[in-house]
């Protein structure tokens, strides 16, 4: 992301792309990371695995949800190309 920021072309549909990827990996990452401890067998049940797996979804759901009506002007729609103008 840093070498298409440097050049200007986050807004750009590579951008976009590449964007939406690294937060797509990274929502996977938390998924694994929830699971580690059921593969590993010192962890709880897969009832506990699953309500936490269910409080984290909640949690991003919310977060998603704040960042959208704290920060109105930087879409129109869901979800929203990026703007660089939005938090001026």
């Amino acid at each position: 992301m840093g070498l298409l920021a440097e050049r200007g072309e986050t807004g750009s549909a590579a951008g976009q792309a590449s964007l939406a990827i690294l937060i797509f990996q990274d929502l996977a990452a938390v998924g694994l990371v929830l699971l580690v401890p059921l593969m590993g067998g010192a962890g709880g049940s897969a009832a506990e695995v699953l309500f936490t797996l269910v409080k984290a979804l909640l949690i991003i759901g919310v977060v998603l949800v704040l960042a959208r009506y704290s920060f109105p002007g930087c879409s129109t729609t869901w979800p929203a190309p990026i703007d660089t103008n939005c938090f001026c």
